[in-house]
């Protein structure tokens, strides 16, 4: 994000961030008085006098009917052939929406929109957070945002949308979030995706996409599969579907992460999501803010291997399953590494716990 100089500087890099026009000279002071709370990677916040959530705010330019769950919805401008990329974080992995959040930041994506709230979550099991900002407490909601960028090297525009899974109105928000992107003209989406798999840490993370892949695989120089999973579904995979029946091409990207070692997000995986993005669209996004975290995860791996020699030899089981694998972005099945996950909680009962590998302090 650029410097600004002063507090007015700061001032109009939040209402950018919120999607708003900047005031001119003589409504600078009651604007700034009234400006809405923004974090910098543009989250809405209101004072806790205010009452939760915010006033529905309807524009000229507004894209969607208001009864819909969107707010605060403004026309970026005309969009040229637009990818949206969208990644939630659930209980089971933080990485896709970490990913999200990591390129609205190097990019310097403005706000659009974002989902009501108040619609969508359980506030005591996704509580807010509580900030002091300028000596006043404000608060942070959950939500599901929606930006748009057009980074260097791009050919096309691209929308980006992340926030934590929904507890509520699942129909609901995919139909909107569809309805929004049909609106500004998307035809192609393109949903972040991870999850634990029988892969050691030590060798490169596989990417597998699944569904349509369109203009983005072929450029990435990835094929896309059939989905094979049946089960419990994730937020992610209901979106996919509201998309394809709203007539747009979707499919998942998802990087596999090391079932033994708990990071969330997985700089590892972040780092191998990016760059196929980056192939799929032409850019150069720098993974400097992420190389702390994924040398403090190797370090603190090393270190629960050599204080765990069962982890050690998992590890190494691992490493030649990959290694004679016929394709190394093949997931190994369940079964092959079932025998030494047994065995390390085998020999590990009664013992305490290797160093555990925690999530990364984002500074994005």
């Amino acid at each position: 994000m650029p410097p600004h100089r002063g507090r007015a500087g700061r001032d109009l890099e939040r209402l950018r961030l919120c999607g708003l026009p900047a005031p001119d000279g003589a409504s600078a002071v009651a604007t700034r008085r009234a400006r809405p709370r923004c974090d910098r990677r543009g989250h809405r916040r209101a004072r806790d006098r205010r009452g939760v959530g915010h006033r529905k705010e309807t524009t000229v330019d507004s894209i969607i009917r208001t009864e819909t769950l969107f707010e605060t919805l403004q026309r970026p401008g005309a969009l040229d052939a637009p990818l949206l990329i969208a990644g939630f974080g659930s209980p089971e992995s933080q990485t896709p929406a970490s990913v999200v959040e990591y390129l609205v930041h190097e990019w310097d994506a403005g706000l659009v929109a974002h989902l009501d709230p108040d619609a969508l979550y359980d506030f005591t099991v996704a509580r807010p957070n509580v900030l002091i900002e300028e000596g006043e407490r404000v608060v942070e909601w959950p939500g599901v945002r929606l930006w748009h960028a057009r980074p260097a090297g791009a050919d096309r525009d691209v929308l980006l949308l992340a926030g934590r899974e929904p507890h509520f109105r699942w129909q609901r928000a995919g139909a909107a979030i569809a309805e929004v992107a049909h609106a500004l003209g998307v035809h192609e989406v393109v949903i972040l995706g991870s999850f634990a798999a029988g892969i050691p840490h030590t060798r490169t993370v596989p990417v597998r996409m699944t569904g349509v892949g369109g203009r983005f695989a072929s450029r990435a120089g990835i094929e896309a599969g059939m989905p094979r999973y049946q089960g419990p579904a994730a937020f992610s995979m209901a979106l996919g579907v509201a998309l394809r029946q709203a007539g747009i091409e979707t499919a998942s990207l998802s990087a596999m992460a090391p079932f033994y070692f708990a990071a969330e997000p997985s700089p590892h995986a972040m780092a191998a999501l990016i760059e196929v993005i980056d192939r799929g669209l032409g850019t150069h996004t720098s993974l400097e803010l992420l190389q702390p975290h994924r040398e403090a995860f190797d370090a603190q791996a090393t270190m629960a291997m050599e204080s765990t020699p069962a982890m050690a030899e998992l590890v190494a089981n691992l490493e030649r399953q990959y290694d004679e694998a016929p394709a190394p972005a093949s997931v190994l099945r369940a079964d092959e590494v079932l025998a030494d996950v047994e065995a390390l909680l085998a020999r590990r009962d009664g013992e305490a716990g290797g160093p555990g590998i925690g999530p990364p302090r984002r500074a994005w």
